[in-house]
């Protein structure tokens, strides 16, 4: 990957350097006496040469791979090459051009990870139009939203998604060819037709391109790449800009830095969302090293199934993800029994320090971790983290359990998924690496908050400038200047710490405070990290405002765990009626918010003080997630805007009683002293 210097597990020296220091601009080391990273390969500058580079060198290794499906069972993983797949891309983008598409016009994919999504993409970046990415799971607003924004004429998508895309044509004027990945119904052909639209089935369209074959458009480095909108918590999605330049560095850099050391076997599991910058990032890098990149077969329940046929090397995933296959094996081990419990703890224990000091565990990796390790197929190697913080506890979990390589970074779709990432050879946890090779960060000031940069700490909000910052908001100065200074920064909202060997910790949240009444700024998204770790919570939503001098909160409970005190509740059983109105889970909760607060050393502001139990979970759905499963914070607000208000009403009455409390005791005292 061509770097001169290995960032070592245990670093002589800061995996940073001052590279500015009146701005206190911090770089990379491995970029000190170099510009940025800012392209694979000097012949690499867009991701139509990257396609054409991996066809030339990877030619006959296996690319892109699915499950065979045989009858109603999923088979063995078969395989297109990367010569294979780059004749596909090119004869689609073909095909969009036979259509009479021009250059920098807009191509919608809708759909689950999978191969046609690629080609689609590859096809796309080939003849220099501009794929936009919509999320599966997107409801009929934001999909409306989106393909109308984007001046969409094309989508490809999956054949449960062809209501949505005709609902959608009544507002999307463009909106003219629709491409099914599977085989389309003559019905379905027909309610085209009599909306206005051509429908065609995936393999006649690349027929239709192949017949065509009409010869690429390559793109420029600074040609836009690709559209990316972002999930909107208080209003319409935003649609981020970015140029292959931004593609090709952000992945670059993000390789380099992490150091994966690919080996000839190493194998990609796709399943985080190709919507989703980090997996777009990933794809592009590990095809540049000539890996294999296997899909899952759509189905969420099939994951394990998919993993164990495909024994990936390599996964990738977010905080939620790993933090669910964390809470599946502590329950598992947990309902062992106690000698179980004993003996992982025991193996954990051992691993964990062999692990700071190189050694193997060959003992306990026979007993207890290869049975562990068999649940990801046997063979993962490296599990690497995005789009937000893990967890030491996770990250330390990971590390032990399943790989000695736990990688996990920083940034957003905004700096091309880049801006801090971790390297392979790191044991420590609780921060999210060092800036990526492709750009650099500085810490700016946030007095309000009490985070500033002198002598004894840095600290501030995390700005990132490089050749991964993205070229504004599509159709939207005005929430560009927001984000994106003149001179080239991305203003994160994110708080973070340098830490003295060079790695960046995130600590809180700049976006989404507020102040209360006594002027305390409380980080909302910082306590629901904390809160929902309490094992009666699934979900919560915390609230405050500057009238108020108390946080209440929104809480959708745990009913598994439940399920298993209801006999120390005294409760029959667990439904909605006893969730909503039961003063003792009510009562059970706030007791475990309090102790949850006492362990991080909460301030008293930051302790909720009354919550409204919600049986029914915040979803998509219900327009209370956004597509990338955050909490929507406006809805939430207006959708119990009386609750709330009824919240703060019952801690008013309280405060009344405490005070009348009070003076009942002063008189009380007043009165025996007279008798005295």
């Amino acid at each position: 990957m061509g770097q001169t210097e290995s960032l070592e597990t245990k670093p002589t020296k800061p995996y940073v350097y001052l590279h500015d220091r009146e701005n206190r601009i911090y770089r990379n080391r491995l970029s000190k006496g170099k510009d940025l990273t800012d392209r694979f390969e000097p012949d690499i500058f867009t991701r139509y040469d990257l396609l054409l580079s991996n066809a030339k060198k990877y030619k006959d290794k296996p690319a892109l791979g699915k499950r065979k499906i045989e009858g109603n069972k999923l088979g063995d993983y078969e395989w297109i090459t990367f010569e294979q797949f780059a004749d596909i891309a090119i004869q689609f983008g073909s095909a969009l051009k036979e259509l009479g598409l021009k250059k920098g016009d807009s191509v919608a994919i809708y759909m689950k990870n999978c191969i046609p999504w690629r080609v689609a993409e590859d096809g796309s970046y080939a003849f220099s139009f501009v794929p936009v990415s919509l999320y599966d799971t997107l409801g009929e607003d934001s999909t409306e939203f989106i393909l109308k924004h984007s001046d969409v004429q094309f989508v490809i998508c999956s054949n449960d998604k062809i209501d949505k895309i005709l609902d959608a044509k009544a507002k999307c004027e463009y909106l003219k060819y629709v491409v099914s990945s599977e085989p389309l119904s003559d019905e379905q052909i027909e309610k085209g037709k009599k909306a206005g639209m051509i429908f065609m089935n995936y393999d006649d369209f690349l027929e239709s391109g192949k017949k065509a074959n009409h010869k690429p458009e390559p793109p420029s480095p600074d040609d836009l790449a690709t559209l990316m909108y972002t999930s909107g918590t208080t209003g319409n999605p935003k649609g981020v800009m970015l140029n292959h330049r931004n593609l090709i560095g952000a992945a670059a850099g993000g390789g380099m830095t992490a150091q994966y050391d690919v080996i000839e076997d190493d194998i990609f599991f796709s399943y985080l969302p190709l919507a989703h910058i980090l997996e777009r990032s990933l794809h592009g890098y590990f095809s540049s090293e000539g890996m294999g990149i296997g899909f899952y077969s759509g189905d969420i329940r099939n994951i394990m199934s998919d993993i164990q046929a495909l024994k990936p090397t390599i996964m990738a995933g977010v905080p939620r993800i790993y933090s669910r296959i964390y809470d599946r094996v502590v329950s598992t081990i947990e309902q062992g029994g106690a000698f179980q419990k004993f003996m992982f703890d025991q193996a954990f224990a051992a691993r964990q320090e062999a692990l700071k000091e190189g050694r193997e565990t060959p003992i306990w990796d026979k007993l207890v971790f290869n049975k562990l390790k068999a649940k990801l197929g046997g063979r993962m190697r490296m599990i690497i983290s995005g789009s937000a913080p893990l967890s030491e506890i996770h990250h330390s979990f990971f590390r032990v359990c399943f790989c000695n390589a736990t990688i996990q970074g920083y940034g957003m779709t905004e700096t091309g998924a880049s801006g801090t990432i971790g390297c392979c050879k790191m044991v420590s946890s609780g921060n999210v690496g060092f800036p990526s090779t492709c750009d650099e960060v500085k810490l700016v000031d946030v007095p309000e908050m009490g985070y500033v940069s002198d002598d004894t700490q840095q600290s501030g909000e995390i700005w990132i400038r490089g050749y991964n910052v993205f070229q504004g908001y599509y159709k939207d100065p005005e929430k560009t200047k927001e984000t994106l200074t003149e001179d080239g920064w991305v203003m994160t909202g994110d708080i973070g710490r340098w830490n003295p060997n060079g790695t960046l910790s995130i600590i809180d949240r700049k976006k989404n405070i507020f102040k209360l009444a006594q002027g305390e700024y409380v980080a909302a998204e910082f306590l629901e990290s904390i809160f929902v770790r309490c094992s009666a919570i699934a979900q919560i939503f915390v609230y405050g405002n500057s009238f108020q001098n108390y946080l209440v909160a929104i809480v959708v409970p745990d009913v598994e765990y439940l399920e298993t005190i209801k006999q120390d509740l005294e409760l029959e059983k667990i439904n909605s009626d006893t969730l909503k109105n039961n003063k003792k889970i009510k009562g059970f909760i706030l007791k475990q918010i309090d102790q949850k607060a006492k362990e991080e050393n909460l301030k008293g502001f930051e302790v909720i003080k009354n919550i409204l139990i919600e049986p029914d979970p915040f979803t998509i759905e219900n327009s209370r997630l956004t597509d990338t499963m955050k909490i929507k914070r406006f809805q939430l607000a207006k959708d119990y805007s009386k609750e709330i208000e009824i919240l703060y009403q019952e801690l008013e009455e309280m405060q009344k009683e405490r005070e009348k409390a009070i003076l009942k005791q002063e008189l009380e005292r007043e009165k025996q002293n007279q008798q005295k």
